[in-house]
């Protein structure tokens, strides 16, 4: 399968997701006001960002999405662990305050492919309080013409399937829209696709980030969220 023919299969994949999801959402009437997002049972209530309509259609990417050099993608790597408390020894990082910024980098260099990484760690535990305001950053550093990644947050927990999306009725209440990979195969010289959304914590539980991109969820790139 060359890689045409791979990126017209995952955009179709992502429609028959965003149609399988709003059929679910309208079917449990989880719709949510303007500036809730979602709500419901799954319910952060998201504020801006999320998937933006060209991010589900078209080519499946997030058209809105901004550009980071080198450098500028170092500097979100270093600043993702400002505010936070971290554990190796459990995978746990600890953010406190009523304002949270969660920058994530998409398989950071020198981490393992398909991976998250936040604050240093590899898909790790997130912990965040109860009633704060989460500015969420992700960043693509992956390579190749099959690695875009996006992520979304949901309570419905592992192990995941192929395709993840159509099990997000319960209750997807943040996301980023899938980002492309990195440009070129030198660090240096490469562009890094970014992409930002908000929501509030306002209620606690047990979530779990993840990509969407079909296969990458199940192949393990996710993690737990607490909200507390």
């Amino acid at each position: 399968m060359n890689a045409r023919t791979r990126t017209t299969l995952f955009a179709a994949l992502l429609l028959t997701g965003a149609l399988l999801l709003g059929a679910t959402l309208a079917q449990r009437g989880m719709g949510g006001a303007p500036g809730t997002g979602y709500g419901g049972a799954g319910g952060f209530g998201m504020m801006g960002g999320g998937y933006g309509g060209a991010g589900m259609m078209g080519q499946g990417y997030d058209a809105s999405a901004r550009t980071l050099d080198f450098d500028a993608a170092r500097a979100m790597i270093q600043s993702s662990s400002r505010g936070a408390t971290i554990d190796p020894t459990t995978n746990t990082v600890r953010y406190s305050g009523t304002t949270v910024t969660l920058d994530v980098i998409a398989v950071q260099p020198g981490k393992p492919d398909t991976t998250f990484e936040i604050a240093g760690l590899v898909d790790p535990t997130v912990e965040i309080p109860r009633g704060a305001t989460v500015t969420l950053n992700l960043v693509n550093m992956d390579y190749g013409a099959d690695m875009p990644h996006g992520l979304v947050i949901t309570r419905f927990p592992p192990p995941y399937p192929y395709v993840a999306m159509p099990m997000m009725g319960g209750g997807p209440s943040a996301g980023i829209p899938p980002l492309v990979a990195r440009n070129e195969q030198d660090l240096q010289t490469a562009t890094y696709a970014a992409g930002s959304t908000q929501f509030h914590a306002t209620t606690p539980g047990v979530y779990y980030y993840l990509c969407q991109v079909p296969g990458h969820a199940q192949e393990g790139m996710y993690g737990k969220l607490i909200v507390e």
